[in-house]
């Protein structure tokens, strides 16, 4: 009686405390995740993606990708360049060989100029087509006016905001018809990659815009005048970043106004100004804190983080990441 009833108070002992199996289960296992960061060196600006293994106790760089990689529940979307051409005349041989009416005074030869545009595409699924691509070169192959087809042609694609499923693009295009300076148009595109289409700025929920007052308080880029009342602003795209209170969103707005008070930031033809946004927008609220382990990842200054996503655990995206991460000493 006495032995039972001792074996039955050690039971209840083991159970209070938990038994080993359940133990095991409460530490939680390790995460991966894939961090877009924004590196900003004295040569300029690029942008990698990190992946990452995550727990409590910290986290480890399992390896590292010169692009834009983002995970949207199973699928893996990569932002990546693809080498492209087109056929312009040069500047020096269309002004040297005109006459008086416009017209090449001799035969004009087009030269072969190689680019490199972008492409978002999954690239999990086998021989899927991109979801977006950057425009061809926008020269007119048809064309009888040289001046439709002389000059340079150079796009740009990076990625603003990343939250969760919700990506946000811009695209400049620098082109020069051998004007007397070129001029540069950019536009802004939002994704949803888990239905992997395009959607619209205003498809997510509770942006802000600046009222009157917060209107006349931005500061416009470079020396444009400041707006006129009435004058009208534009949301153009979103942008995030993770700071030491976790997730930071603003829209980056623009005036039209003349060439010479244009914004380096967004076209020839307008300003622009950065208005943040005082509460997170409904649709970013469940990406707004980073996961336990990633939070020194947002303290550096040199590596900007863009936004984060969790690394899909199938088999097929775990054999891509395993198949085409540098090693991590490169994200170093």
């Amino acid at each position: 009686m006495k032995r039972s009833l001792i074996l039955a108070l050690s039971f209840l002992g083991m159970a209070a405390q938990g038994s080993p199996v359940q133990a095991q289960k409460k530490d939680a296992d390790p995460e991966e995740f894939l961090l877009l960061q924004r590196i900003v060196q004295n040569d300029g600006v690029r942008d990698r993606t990190l992946w990452v293994k995550a727990s409590p106790k910290g986290a480890e760089v399992l390896g590292a990708f010169d692009h834009p990689l983002m995970a949207a529940g199973e699928t893996l979307y990569a932002l990546l360049p693809e080498a492209a051409q087109y056929q312009s005349y040069d500047c020096e041989d269309v002004y040297d060989g005109l006459d008086e009416a416009g017209k090449p005074k001799k035969p004009i030869a087009l030269k072969e100029h190689s680019y490199r545009r972008a492409i978002l595409k999954d690239v999990i699924a086998k021989d899927a087509e991109p979801i977006w691509s950057s425009p061809v070169a926008p020269f007119n192959p048809q064309a009888t006016e040289v001046t439709d087809r002389c000059g340079h042609y150079s796009p740009k694609t990076t990625v603003s905001g990343f939250a969760g499923p919700y990506l946000s693009l811009q695209l400049c295009e620098d082109l020069d018809r051998c004007g007397a300076h070129g001029a540069v148009n950019c536009q802004g595109l939002s994704f949803n990659l888990e239905s992997g289409k395009a959607i619209d700025l205003n498809d997510i929920k509770q942006f802000s815009l600046p009222n009157s007052k917060e209107q006349k308080a931005l500061k416009w880029a470079l020396n444009a005048e400041p707006l006129t009342e009435g004058e009208e602003i534009t949301p153009e795209i979103w942008r995030s970043q993770y700071g030491a209170k976790g997730l930071e969103v603003s829209l980056l707005m623009t005036c039209t106004t003349d060439y010479f008070s244009s914004s380096p930031e967004w076209s020839s033809y307008s300003t622009s100004a950065v208005f943040m946004q005082k509460q997170i927008p409904k649709d970013f609220a469940p990406y707004q804190a980073l996961p336990k382990g990633l939070a020194e990842f947002a303290k550096s200054k040199e590596a900007k983080l863009i936004g984060f996503s969790k690394a899909p655990k199938s088999e097929a995206a775990q054999q891509y990441l395993k198949a085409h991460a540098q090693p991590a000493a490169s994200a170093q």
